[in-house]
Formats: C-alpha cells, structure tokens, sequence
C-alpha cells in the first residue's frame, strides 16, 4: 500500500501529520530534510497517496523540480504572503519578478524556461511579446 512505502521516507514529524491526517480532506507534508537520490520515489509516492485517498496534499518545499514535477495549482510565498498563483504551466509564462529569480535562478533554468515557452507558443520570448504569449 502506497502510505506504508511513503512512510520510510518521512521525518518523525511528517509521520504524526500523516498519521493524524489520514482521513482528512488535505494532508499536509512539510519539506523533508534529507532529500537525496530518493527524492524522485518520494514524489512519486505523494502523488500516489494523494490520488489513494483522493485527498489534497499541501507540500511545502523549496526544491522547484518537486514543484515542477507533482504541482497541479501552486502557491507561491514571499515573506509569508501569497506572491503569485497558478498550475505548473502558467508558471513559465509568469510576469512576478521575484517569482522568475526564485525559480529561474540560473542560466539553464532560464534557458529551459525559454525552450518550454517556445514548445508551447512556437515563438522564442522577448521583451516585445511576452505579453501576448501569456495565456
């Protein structure tokens, strides 16, 4: 069963939420410290469990291939406020500067931003047009 793999993988805490959690309408599932190789697995586990028990899980973290990978509406925080919200792809249109620095820190990220801008609109991004690329 999806939730007794997943539970190898969690802190002490994360492990109480969800035990605790387990027949609520959301799970909560705050970031996990030590994420290595196994981080794929672990995603694929939250994503397994959610679609389970048919539930919400909120998933606090800061490593953006998660994001990326299981978020279906994303809520992006800035100083404890709500910054910039949307799905995983309206993310790559985003106009919030402080929302781009984060996610598209590098000059990879900033590439592959562009190379799925123009996978999904068929023009390369600049300045003149990135209004009407936003959907």
């Amino acid at each position: 069963m999806v939730k007794d793999r997943i539970q190898q993988h969690l802190s002490a805490t994360d492990a109480e939420i969800a035990r605790l959690k387990q027949e609520a309408e959301a799970m909560p599932v705050s970031e996990m410290q030590n994420r290595d190789a196994a981080y794929q697995e672990i995603d694929k586990l939250i994503k397994e469990l959610t679609a389970e028990f048919n539930t919400t899980t909120i998933v606090v973290t800061h490593d953006m291939n998660s994001v990326m990978e299981i978020g279906d509406h994303i809520v992006y925080l800035y100083q404890g406020k709500k910054e910039w919200e949307g799905t995983n792809k309206q993310i790559i249109f985003s106009k919030n500067q402080r929302l781009n620095e984060f996610i598209f820190a590098s000059e990879f990220l900033k590439d592959a931003k562009e190379m799925r801008m123009l996978e999904e609109t068929g023009k390369m991004p600049n300045d003149r047009n990135i209004d009407d690329m936003i959907k």
